[in-house]
């Protein structure tokens, strides 16, 4: 009886450990899959990081030698005359606001005059809105663009972008989104405009479709840089200095793309909380990694410190939801898991605030020739290496 008993013990023992084993051949098996699939990835976004550098190399070439330089106009006493030290000097006298410097340097005749200049390149109709301060001609300028350009992201998007206040989405918003989206094939910005629409317009199924395609590509490119080079372009012919002109681009370009990334990334994860709620475990999960694979695009595809921000928030709020559902599901393993993410997360933004906290001190004392390291080094490497280096401890 005893042996039997301890016969009956063993072999279910011996049960136990083979489906321990199989369990562990099997998770080996999946992250074995995971970190092929990871290495994968790197190297997609390595060549997507070449392909990035090259084209700064160009956009940075056009301004520096490649591109012919017309003769500036006489603003202000001659062309220079807006250097650094001016330039701060005019922002203390408008309480900081830098769209009002832009005004004082730029008039609407003199920026006119430049896009005259520059009329067959769509990147300068969309730095002329972004600069000219008159709502109703910002729209002109882009409605021009998108019209004469059909095969360019940056007009398209640019439209969009102006036209995200409708109710719904128009013919010419609808027009823009498909242009954009054949335009920039491998960039999510066209499904996150997609998605964006729809959830305002309450197909709230094609919104989380439209949510869950974005986060299938790896690239999410806004024409950022382009648009910086232009708005420098525009801002050094009219009298401004190299560095002037870069820091009052940079300092003052608009993203306002990126709160609509997080309220599309919102609406998202309510749609996810609703799944999980109706007892709907894999669509909450599925919509919980979408947000979070956007927000890791998003911070690998940007140039500046508010890529990596917004990107954080998107990962964290994605994160915390799939802990949320995988508690109650009672997966102790993937929460833990979960956990890990979350803390190398936190752990990122936590290094980027203390950044960002000195990086005030070092701006203040930064000269023309600093500025144009500085911005340079940001759109060729990126402003989280630029700030790490600038801001390291002696």
């Amino acid at each position: 009886m005893v042996f039997a008993v301890l016969l009956g013990q063993s072999r279910r023992r011996a049960s136990v450990l083979e489906t321990q084993l199989r369990w562990a051949e099997v998770e080996h098996t999946r992250l074995a899959e995971a970190a092929r699939r990871a290495n994968e990835r790197v190297l997609t976004l390595t060549e997507e990081r070449k392909g990035d550098r090259a084209l700064i190399g160009q956009l940075w070439g056009l301004v520096h030698a490649g591109q012919p330089k017309p003769d500036r106009p006489d603003v202000g006493g001659g062309a220079g005359v807006h250097d650094i030290g001016a330039l701060r000097s005019l922002a203390a006298a408008n309480g900081g606001d830098l769209s009002q410097v832009i005004q004082q340097i730029l008039t609407p005749e003199a920026l006119n005059a430049t896009l005259q200049r520059h009329a067959d390149q769509p990147a300068f109709w969309v730095a002329a809105a972004s600069l000219c301060g008159e709502p109703a001609q910002a729209l002109n300028y882009l409605e021009s663009a998108a019209s004469r350009f059909p095969e360019s992201a940056i007009a398209q998007a640019a439209l969009i972008e102006a036209k995200r206040a409708l109710p719904e989405a128009d013919e010419a918003t609808l027009a823009a989104i498909a242009n954009l989206r054949q335009a920039d094939p491998t960039s999510s910005l066209a499904d996150h405009y997609d998605a964006y629409f729809r959830f305002k317009e309450g197909d709230v199924a094609g919104a989380v479709q439209a949510v869950a395609a974005a986060s299938e590509k790896d690239r999410f490119a806004d024409h950022r840089l382009e648009l910086l080079m232009s708005r420098y372009q525009c801002l050094r012919e009219n009298g401004c200095s190299d560095g002037g002109a870069l820091a009052l681009s940079a300092f003052s370009l608009g993203f306002e793309h990126l709160p609509m990334l997080r309220e599309v990334s919102q609406q998202a994860l309510e749609q996810a909380q609703a799944a999980y709620a109706a007892g709907q475990l894999e669509p909450a999960l599925g919509t919980a990694d979408s947000v979070a694979r956007i927000g890791r695009n998003l911070s690998a595809s940007g140039r500046f410190i508010i890529y990596d921000r917004v990107g954080i928030h998107l990962q964290e709020a994605a994160l915390l939801a799939r802990r949320r559902f995988l508690e109650g599901a009672g997966n102790a393993y993937q929460v833990g898991e979960t956990d890990f993410q979350l803390g190398a997360v936190r752990a990122r933004s936590a290094q980027i605030g203390e950044m960002v906290s000195a990086f005030g001190g070092v701006l203040a004392t930064m000269t023309d020739e600093g500025i144009v390291r500085y911005v340079e080094s940001a759109v060729t490497h990126g402003e989280f290496s630029t700030l790490q280096g600038l801001t390291a401890a002696p």
